[in-house]
């Protein structure tokens, strides 16, 4: 059976020890929104930190996938965290795609944690299954969660990292001059195209990157997440999709500007990306995507922009 313990507000001087969990737990999540007000209407909670496994799903192949996840929640009440990856739209969609795949993430990986907490308002609370877990060792790794800022620091290392590009200039410019070439046939009128940059053999210090790459963002979907030995860090501005009883939402973003630190330059960046009739194009191209998807499964004329 599910318990909560309930914790008083956080003192300031409090933070996320998560080099601690980090050495301590193979299976960790946490989500972070940074108290962003944008999407604060939509929260549960501005921060939740899942530790430990009882239970996990990992699935390596591509078959049935979705079906055994199904048979794996239908069984699991309480909390579960994982993630799906891209390529299982090749089992609902006449779809299938060849890309090199270096990272080797399974498809599916879902687990059960052994503790849930969840911040809001600076409020704490701890659950724990008890059939598993006893309430000392729930309020241990509670305890192992937080350190005032003085406790528990440790140098952090830089190390240099070499981006590499997948593609040439010379690729890319001429990727780009055939993509112009079916907009002026008419065979398409909008392209997001994208390519990949990455690093090999990085010696990364991976609460490090995650750390400044938040404290830089503070994105409202920023997330850590370890997978044993895989790890997934998120610093994202949009909401893909959310399920709250009977109504899906999504809250997709496209338009983007630099930043001025001066104020008034800032503001007038700000006003001409909305006025921006390109930026505009592929906002409403995004968001024509998400409401086509949407149609497919819900019921007939219930799809509807609130806000654009």
């Amino acid at each position: 059976m599910l318990q909560t313990l309930l914790y008083p507000p956080l003192s300031n001087e409090s933070q996320l020890n998560l080099r601690e969990l980090n050495e301590a737990f193979a299976h960790i999540c946490v989500f972070d929104s940074n108290l962003n007000t944008n999407t604060s209407k939509y929260l549960q909670s501005s921060k939740i930190i899942a530790v430990g496994c009882i239970e996990e799903l990992c699935i390596n192949d591509s078959k049935n996938t979705l079906a055994q996840l199904q048979q794996f929640l239908d069984k699991k009440p309480g909390w579960v965290f994982g993630y799906l990856s891209y390529d299982l739209k090749n089992e609902i969609e006449n779809l299938n795609s060849k890309n090199d795949d270096r990272l080797n993430f399974p498809p599916i990986h879902f687990f059960v944690p052994e503790v849930v907490i969840q911040i809001h308002d600076s409020n704490i609370s701890v659950t724990y299954d008890d059939a598993f877990l006893n309430q000392g060792k729930a309020e241990e790794i509670h305890k192992l969660c937080f350190t005032s800022s003085q406790e528990g620091k440790k140098e952090k290392s830089l190390n240099t990292v070499r981006i590499q590009s997948k593609l040439t200039k010379n690729e890319y410019i001429g990727s780009v001059n055939k993509l112009k070439q079916h907009i002026h046939k008419g065979d398409i009128y909008e392209i997001n195209y994208c390519q990949e940059f990455f690093a090999e053999d990085a010696p990364i210090d991976i609460v490090n990157v995650f750390e400044n790459l938040n404290a830089i963002s503070k994105a409202p979907f920023s997330a850590y997440c370890r997978f044993n030995g895989k790890y997934v860090l998120c610093a994202s501005p949009e909401r893909y999709i959310q399920k709250k009883g009977n109504k899906l939402i999504s809250q997709p973003i496209k338009g983007t500007v630099r930043r001025s630190e001066n104020i008034t330059e800032d503001e007038q960046l700000k006003n001409n990306l909305k006025k921006s009739s390109k930026e505009r194009s592929e906002n409403i191209m995004i968001v024509d995507l998400v409401r086509n998807d949407l149609s497919r499964i819900a019921k007939q004329g219930t799809v509807k922009v609130d806000e654009l």
